[in-house]
């Protein structure tokens, strides 16, 4: 029986560490830097195993992440045991495995805001648009969106509308600086997420939404990567005055009817033309004519 077994391995130059656990699922401590008598820093993860009967194994997976630039270059990575047991063969307590780096086929991802640029009134909600799309040529991996949230923006949800169609909905975005995972993107693809928020701040005031992605693959066109929405917040407009009402229409009294023709009606409380006096005097002579024949007749009958 082996007591207190321990694996220890020296993280290569060229690589990155990214995780270790035990084959159970339980994590190892991370790994520890220190500094040699060459004045070189050697950094070394440990990973406690415990006990191990006769015949008994432990594995333990360690995960590198190669650096960019070690495309082509052959790495190596040496591992070793011990315990706290009197080991009678120490030969085979280390071991090595070496390979050559490949790079991955590189994918361009984009990020795009939209609008990019608009003028809203403090208090209105504001909508954005941010689409995360490969460009292809390849596939791109664990693909992260990131949006960072100005603090005049308040009350903000992210939420995807559109995404390849026979993948489940991804998830909304994790407040804070509105983090997307967006996940695995075949070439074409885009997932597409709706910001709405309300702007808060005086007028003047310039609220700016940056968003960024990043994958698991070198990108070709580094500027897409990244893009900007800007957000303008200007005063209330000035009220327009309500119209001024118009006064009710008079509608004149119904005067006199149309005159007869060749003839002017008189007007009331005018006095009478000449021409219209001459008539009447005539027609008063004319009367007075008659009665004075009626009276005559009398006369002369009367005798009789």
């Amino acid at each position: 029986m082996a007591d207190d077994v321990v694996v220890s391995d020296n993280v290569p130059d060229g690589m990155t560490y990214v995780a270790a656990q035990l084959e159970g699922g339980a994590a190892c401590p991370p790994p520890e830097s220190y500094d040699t008598a060459e004045g070189d820093t050697e950094t070394i993860l440990r990973c406690p195993v415990g006990t191990l009967a006769v015949g008994q194994e432990a594995s333990v997976l360690v995960t590198f992440g190669i650096d960019a630039d070690q495309a082509g270059a052959d790495l190596c990575n040496a591992a070793l045991v011990g315990s706290g047991s009197l080991d009678p063969d120490a030969a085979d307590n280390q071991a090595e495995a070496c390979g050559t780096a490949v790079a991955p086929p590189s994918t361009d991802v984009l990020i795009t805001l939209t609008p990019p640029d608009r003028t809203y009134h403090s208090g209105d909600r504001a909508e954005l648009t941010a689409t995360v799309r490969n460009d292809g040529p390849g596939q791109a991996t664990a693909v992260v969106a990131t949006l960072d949230i100005p603090p005049g923006l308040t009350d903000y949800t992210g939420v995807a509308v559109e995404w390849p169609a026979g993948r489940p909905q991804p998830p909304d975005g994790v407040v804070g600086s509105l983090t997307f995972d967006v996940g695995d993107l075949a070439p074409g693809e885009q997932v597409v997420y709706r910001i709405v928020g309300t702007v808060t701040g005086a007028p003047g005031t310039v609220l700016t939404v940056a968003g960024q992605t990043t994958h698991g693959e070198p990108d070709p066109v580094a500027p897409n990567d990244a893009d900007d929405a800007v957000l303008r917040i200007v005063g209330e407009p000035t009220p327009t005055p309500p119209p001024t009402p118009t006064p009710p229409t008079e509608t004149p009294p119904p005067g006199p009817g149309p005159a007869a023709p060749g003839r002017v009606p008189p007007s009331p409380g005018m006095p009478r033309t000449g021409a219209e006096v001459l008539g009447l005097v005539a027609a008063a002579l004319a009367l007075a004519g008659t009665g004075a024949a009626l009276l005559g007749v009398r006369r002369r009958r009367g005798p009789g």
